[in-house]
């Protein structure tokens, strides 16, 4: 019997594992991505199950890319982690308006004028305007386009209902 047949399963498995090509590298479904999901609690780890089209589209992306799945996962994560504070954030913005700034910004958003809004809310332009300003103000922006842009995603078609 050779010293390699002596070692224990999980280390040949292991052994195994690293000299597959990096798109061969790939867990059943339902299994765990290795080190990099997992989040540490003393004393044991904390693991979480993926779906198994999510594993295979990591190991797709992984392919294309030529990288370790391993790898990927980290930024995919860290990635998803800063995308879901920046639109924390801009919620946190948008708590911070008045109910009439959140209207007037979503008429905005919507492509109507000032003039326009202002006959949907019934106030005059100028209104419409001071609240603009106090809009750009909080979000600390210079113009409604900016505005515009970062709540480009966000839909705004019930808002002209009022």
């Amino acid at each position: 019997m050779k010293a390699k047949d002596l070692a224990p399963l999980w280390l040949r498995v292991l052994l195994d594992r690293l000299r597959q090509r990096p798109a061969e590298r790939r867990p059943a479904a339902g299994h765990l991505i290795e080190r990099d999901l997992y989040l540490r609690q003393a004393p044991e780890p904390r693991t979480f199950e993926l779906n198994a089209n999510l594993v295979e589209s990591v190991y797709a992306l992984a392919r294309q890319e030529g990288r370790f799945a391993d790898e990927l996962v980290g930024e995919l994560l860290a990635a998803g982690l800063e995308q879901r504070q920046r639109d924390n954030a801009l919620w946190q913005l948008w708590l911070s308006l008045t109910p009439r700034e959140q209207q007037v910004t979503a008429l905005i958003c919507q492509g109507y004028t000032y003039r326009q809004v202002g006959l949907q809310l019934m106030i005059s332009p100028e209104t419409v305007k001071s609240h603009a300003r106090n809009i750009l103000r909080k979000f600390d922006m210079r113009r409604m386009d900016e505005v515009r842009q970062v709540l480009g995603e966000w839909d705004f078609s019930a808002w002209n209902k009022f």
